[in-house]
């Protein structure tokens, strides 16, 4: 789940592999077991990744940009960082 927060981070698709033909992905997955070859596995990705941004895109509409929820939370935690280190200075005698 958590592999998919830089994509949700970029209003992106989320990559969904159900209808992928099972002899395709198998074929591609020998490939870069056996020949260390990656080219087959690659455009199988690639044509499942595409046919999820078409189903993704026919259920809901492309979403508006927003913040990312990472995001916010990075920039409160340095907030409250900031302010802890501000308080420890201000409290430590010269």
């Amino acid at each position: 789940m958590r592999d998919n927060i830089p994509l949700i981070c970029q209003n992106l698709c989320l990559p969904s592999f159900i209808d992928v033909p099972e002899s395709a992905y198998l074929e591609g997955t020998l490939g870069v077991y056996e020949l260390k070859a990656v080219e087959l596995l690659r455009d199988v990705f690639v044509w499942a990744y595409e046919r999820s941004c078409q189903r993704y895109m026919a259920i809901q509409p492309p979403p508006t940009s927003t913040p990312c929820a990472s995001a916010i939370a990075r920039r409160s935690l340095r907030s409250w960082e900031r302010s802890c280190a501000v308080g420890w200075r201000r409290s430590k005698p010269p």
